[in-house]
């Protein structure tokens, strides 16, 4: 019997192991690890090791079917996954644990850290005004920020000033051309980002198109009164980290009007790459734009209305890409939860030529 005991826990033991190299269910983003090699033709890979314990890690056998059981398990009962990534709020909404020291106003900049991020927004502009480029700055607010009704009771927020809010008074202190979304965004009627997903939609991303364009005083046709289809086809981020097996789809909104302006670059189907090129023969000027993942429902109404548009998500920021293209706008769009990240970015502001 003690030999069946035995057997029975080391098959156990070995059916993530097995299932690695069979189980086709890890999809989502975050297991997307490559498997670790050895040797190549450089030599032995020294960091095998540590790279083959990272992609078990990720991608052991039925490891989606594991916390799809858990999740489910835990939220039934309990209401919330409380150790998670994913804070499960009320009517379905979800957001993302990364948001809420932004929420409860705590662990927020120092006084210090937000000078130092205003004055080196304060430096792009003045080399950008002195090419004659618009410069102009916007953040993405956290969906909790804009909807705190859908969180959960027992997070209490107190009343500190959120980095947001802190920065935002910096940079008018500092005369930085800031184009305020919160506000806006917070005095709408409309749902403007999706419940199983950190983003906006695209009625969110249009409506921030309308306000940025309208700041930078350009030519464009608003998307206010423009008619639209709503699909339940959009794939949740939180969502599937949440469910990996899921098959729930949030809704999204379509425009009905025609886009003019074409893709230059490869691109992804959710406009997800690093460097992607537009041009429109039917607009005029050029813009650079550096934006984070909200930048890519974005992308597409901002490349309508440009002549010629780079959008970039690299870094360091690289300044002589506007002199270089001879770009009339150069424009940095972030998230509110990486407002932090500002404080390791750096300037290039000269091609670095080897």
């Amino acid at each position: 019997m003690k030999k069946i005991y035995i057997s029975a826990f080391i098959i156990l033991c070995l059916i993530p192991l097995i299932g690695s190299f069979t189980d086709n269910h890890n999809t989502s983003k975050e297991n997307n690890v490559p498997k670790p090699v050895f040797a190549t033709a450089e030599g032995i890979n020294l960091k095998f090791g540590l790279e083959l314990n990272t992609w078990f890690e990720r991608n052991f056998g039925f490891r989606n079917a594991m916390i799809e059981a858990e999740n489910t398990l835990t939220e039934a009962i309990f209401g919330a996954v409380p150790d998670g990534d994913v804070i499960v709020g009320k009517d379905g909404w979800l957001f993302y644990k990364d948001t809420l020291d932004d929420y409860l106003g705590t662990n927020v900049l120092t006084d210090e850290q937000i000078g130092r991020i205003a004055a080196f927004l304060k430096d792009m502009q003045t080399w950008c005004e002195e090419r004659n480029i618009k410069f102009a700055f916007t953040v993405a607010p956290n969906k909790n920020s804009l909807y705190p009704e859908y969180m959960p009771y027992y997070y209490i927020k107190n009343n500190n000033k959120g980095n947001l809010e802190h920065l935002s008074e910096a940079l008018k202190e500092n005369n930085v051309n800031y184009i305020d979304l919160y506000t806006p965004f917070s005095q709408s009627n409309d749902i403007l980002y999706h419940k199983l997903d950190t983003h906006w939609n695209n009625k969110g991303a249009a409506f921030a198109h309308d306000i940025i364009m309208k700041y930078l005083k350009k030519d464009f046709k608003k998307y206010s009164n423009e008619s639209y289809k709503t699909v339940n086809n959009f794939e949740g981020d939180i969502y599937s980290m949440l469910h990996p097996l899921g098959s729930e789809k949030d809704e999204n909104i379509y425009y009905d009007r025609k886009l003019s302006f074409e893709y230059t670059s490869h691109v992804n189907e959710d406009n997800s790459n690093n460097n992607i090129t537009t041009e429109n023969t039917l607009a005029s000027g050029g813009i650079i734009m550096y934006r984070d993942s909200f930048g890519n429902a974005l992308l597409p109404f901002m490349a309508e209305d440009f002549g010629r548009g780079h959008f970039l998500k690299t870094q360091p920021y690289e300044m002589y890409f506007a002199e270089k293209e001879n770009a009339d706008f150069f424009i940095i769009e972030i998230a509110e939860r990486n407002i932090p990240s500002l404080l390791k970015y750096q300037i290039s502001k000269e091609e670095n030529i080897k």
